[in-house]
């Protein structure tokens, strides 16, 4: 998909500022890749292909970090 689909439907900033947020940690994740062809060309993201070596991220992040669906996360 292109970078700006992303935001073609936001209704507010918070809404593009969230987005964004997500598509960076999808990235750190390596969950995705983007690349731009040409100096100031459309930003293209795809979803990064598994490789064999790879273990999923849900299996080294412990399990108390994540609240209960519906509470908020201790202060």
């Amino acid at each position: 998909m292109r970078f700006s689909e992303l935001f073609e439907d936001a209704m507010s900033r918070s809404e593009v500022v969230c987005t964004f947020l997500a598509l960076l940690e999808l990235i750190r994740l390596k969950q995705l890749v983007c690349w731009q062809s040409s100096d100031f060309g459309e930003i293209e993201i795809r979803k990064r292909e598994a490789a064999v070596t790879d273990s999923p991220v849900a299996t080294t992040a412990p399990t108390e970090a994540l609240p209960p669906p519906g509470e908020n996360p201790p202060s």
